[in-house]
């Protein structure tokens, strides 16, 4: 006997069928039949999740790293552009593809060789995976801090009258120290970020080895060859944190994206100087930040506040530095590279100023546990 027509019934087959092809064309579900070259390139690499942090291992040569990034997270890569389309579109009215192809014209001539060679890779691997993302809008995700805080107020004059005020971004806290201010003289870093919760969770712990240059352990965002939090270790025996200048209007689109250098600089430097050597190269303002650096080798430290006019840099062999949003800064501060002076808590500056009144002695077991404070 035939079944009676139900309207909740069909509506309920509709829904499994369409959970159902969901499931069946999701990333790593689906995808074209991978290449033998392509397999001998995945088995370098591996993923493993824990807590809600994503660990991701990738080797070898740039293409074959940015493969591995592409494939092993190509549904958290596609949801990151997915959040950054929709906020850009809300918060600028403009178009997500406008500000795919600003940022290909503005950036692609000046990335470097192997970070284009790495970028292409991730594309490749989201291809495999099933998604179709261009090196452009690749691009632009990678350089979203900076263009968005940093070109557009800029961009936006040119469009219409009047001045738009940079994105207050949260603030982040950091500090180094060593020396007498630790426990038994060794480096000890701490950085917490703030972000908002509408952002794609920087929820990934990045172990690239290279073919050339130094083995980097960096927390960073799916899709990003730089870390953007930013929070570091190189074999090298450099450690690095940077809270953001916030309210910095300086913008110079001559310059090498920000996103670049850093890259470069923790890949390739041996040193505290040869670092910031690289980051003051082709400096285009984007993405100011103060960093905190130090050499677990020597036991440096060094604070690098770095404005587009105006750069500022010490290093010692120890005590503390430290850099909390709001807090206490230097020449930059003196010389006001247009720092706002937005959102952190009494409790939080009284924290950091006592710290440098009696800082000791800090236990170098933080090392051990990095501590990332995501907050709206």
């Amino acid at each position: 006997m035939p079944m009676p027509y139900c309207p909740m019934r069909t509506s309920i087959r509709v829904s499994a069928l369409f959970v159902a092809l969901q499931l069946l064309f999701a990333p790593h579900l689906w995808s074209a039949a991978l290449a033998s070259s392509q397999e001998a390139c995945l088995k370098k690499a591996h993923r493993r999740e824990k807590n809600g942090w994503i660990y991701l291992h990738v080797e070898g040569e740039p293409s074959e790293r940015g493969f591995q990034h592409g494939y092993l997270l190509a549904r958290e890569i596609a949801e990151g552009i997915r959040r950054n389309k929709v906020a850009w579109e809300y918060e600028s009215g403009m178009d997500w593809a406008w500000l795919v192809q600003k940022a290909d014209t503005l950036f692609a001539g000046k990335i470097d060789e192997e970070n284009t060679a790495e970028l292409d890779g991730i594309v490749a691997g989201l291809n495999a995976a099933g998604l179709h993302v261009s090196r452009a809008e690749l691009i632009a995700y990678n350089a979203w801090i900076e263009l968005v805080a940093y070109w557009w107020p800029g961009e936006f004059k040119k469009l219409k009258e009047g001045a738009i005020a940079p994105p207050v971004r949260q603030s982040c806290s950091a500090f180094v120290a060593a020396g007498k201010a630790t426990r038994d003289g060794g480096v000890v870093l701490g950085h917490n970020t703030m972000a908002g919760y509408h952002e794609a969770l920087p929820n990934v712990i990045l172990d690239v080895v290279p073919r050339q240059g130094h083995r980097i352990l960096m927390q960073t965002w799916p899709g990003w060859i730089h870390s953007g939090t930013d929070f570091f270790m190189t074999d090298a025996g450099l450690v690095g944190a940077e809270t953001t200048i916030g309210g910095f209007e300086a913008f110079d689109p001559s310059g090498i994206p920000e996103f670049v250098r850093m890259r470069r600089a923790t890949q390739d430097a041996d040193s505290i100087d040869a670092w910031c050597d690289i980051m003051r190269r082709g400096n285009n303002g984007g993405y100011a930040n103060a960093w905190l650096l130090g050499d677990i080798r020597s036991g440096e430290i060094a604070r690098l506040e770095l404005g587009l006019k105006h750069v500022a840099f010490e290093k010692k062999a120890r005590w503390l530095f430290r850099r909390v949003q709001c807090g206490r800064g230097h020449q930059i501060a003196a010389l006001r590279d247009q720092r706002a002076r937005n959102g952190h808590s009494h409790v939080q500056r009284r924290a950091a100023c006592a710290m440098e009144r009696a800082y000791g002695p800090v236990q170098r077991a933080c090392r051990c546990r990095t501590r990332q404070a995501i907050r709206g």
